[in-house]
């Protein structure tokens, strides 16, 4: 039985040989490269992303969660892009096509960066497993209000409560096998999976659902033949008076 999707290890597989290439190829350099020298400076940041990466995956195939989580405002926009670029030849290969709809002017969330882009990648080999004859993964971010009394009037309704929760939503959505309807229920569940209608490993799910909960926001899914299926992510926006004094990753 599975427990991560099938095609986050093949990404771990096929990254690490060529991390493991440009990491020792850095170190050759590094060598080289004497300290004050202008070139120095240029390769250490490529070292840091490279142990960057090879974090990120780990932490993706472990299910780990991280012991001192690292907060900071977020263009969530910038997030799914380094994920789509570090998932692009894997998803090329398969034949799928990505479709980025980003709503203009997004505000801003806070948030555990990598923890972020773990859950995007995880969504990003789900929706794989369910297209392995290709397809296109649609990525859409927009801001949703809502509106309307709250249930208890008077009661500690909160500021938000009081005139519309602004959310920022995210969708990722495929074109491939569906779920069926009695596994729609259970499969955030850590050791759901189902063959051979594609890879639905519910460990990595359920990471996904842990990390959004850690974030106060929710994630769901719907899911429909002929349509595929589309993960639901909201989580809350940073206040316009945060945004002015914001630091942003």
């Amino acid at each position: 039985m599975a427990t991560v999707p099938e095609l986050a290890a093949s990404i771990a597989h096929e990254l690490n040989k060529p991390l493991a290439t440009v990491s020792l190829g850095l170190e050759s350099l590094l060598a080289q490269t004497p300290e004050g020298d202008p070139k120095r400076g240029a390769l250490e940041a490529i070292q840091v992303e490279v142990e960057r990466m090879r974090k990120l995956v780990s932490d993706l195939l472990h299910g780990s969660r991280r012991e001192h989580p690292y907060v900071s405002t977020l263009d969530i926009r910038k997030v799914i892009e380094q994920v789509v670029e570090l998932a692009h030849h894997h998803l090329l290969k398969r034949g799928i096509s990505v479709v980025q709809e980003f709503a203009p002017d997004l505000p801003l969330t806070q948030g555990d960066r990598q923890e972020l882009e773990q859950v995007f990648l995880i969504l990003f080999s789900t929706a794989s497993d369910a297209m392995p004859d290709g397809g296109t993964l649609t990525l859409r971010a927009f801001v949703e209000r809502r509106s309307g009394e709250p249930e208890n009037p008077g009661q500690g309704e909160t500021e938000s409560e009081r005139i519309g929760e602004v959310r920022l939503v995210i969708e990722v959505a495929d074109t491939g096998i569906a779920i069926t309807p009695e596994n729609l229920p259970k499969v955030m569940e850590p050791r759901l999976t189902t063959k051979p209608l594609g890879t639905w490993a519910g460990l990595g799910l359920s990471i996904c659902q842990r990390i959004i909960e850690d974030h106060y926001g929710q994630i769901a899914i719907t899911s429909e033949g002929g349509r595929g299926t589309t993960f639901h992510i909201t989580v809350p926006v940073v206040s316009g008076l945060d945004q002015m004094n914001r630091h942003t990753a």
